[in-house]
């Protein structure tokens, strides 16, 4: 193989790699004007927030915010309790403890370059918590 051969097998591989970690300046991508960075739009249904304060391990959403991830805000959920409330939902359950679900999902992290006007987006794991439920704890004998 030549290396010319060599040169072009290389270039094809690394194109693509090179391309997603190249800068971006931070006025050409990723501006609000061109971008919605966030989940804002979302909007929690009184049915939602009626099945969280009727649950026996209730949550509330709030806003995750990060101004170097996109998106900007993520919202989440926030167990209210470390115990459940027993089935009147007017005392707690010693035995049951709460327990967050969680969601990983993909996000991007802006890292600055040596030129301080550019950025690169680089992938990362968020992982968002969707509710919350009862687990019985273990027993102390």
């Amino acid at each position: 193989m030549n290396l010319t051969t060599q040169l072009c097998l290389f270039m094809s591989v690394a194109a693509p790699t090179l391309a997603a970690l190249r800068c971006f300046k931070c006025n050409d991508n990723c501006t609000k004007s061109s971008v919605n960075k966030s989940a804002s739009g979302i909007e929690f249904t009184s049915t939602i927030e009626e099945a969280s304060n009727r649950s026996v391990s209730p949550w509330e959403h709030i806003q995750d915010i990060n101004n170097t991830r996109f998106p900007e805000i993520i919202w989440t959920a926030n167990c209210k309790h470390d115990k459940c409330l027993n089935n009147s939902l007017q005392k707690f359950n010693h035995v049951l403890g709460v327990m967050a679900i969680t969601y990983n999902i993909r996000v991007y992290y802006r890292e600055s370059c040596q030129n301080k006007t550019h950025y690169r987006l680089v992938p990362g794991i968020f992982k968002v918590t969707v509710g919350c439920t009862c687990y019985k704890r273990k027993q102390e004998h």
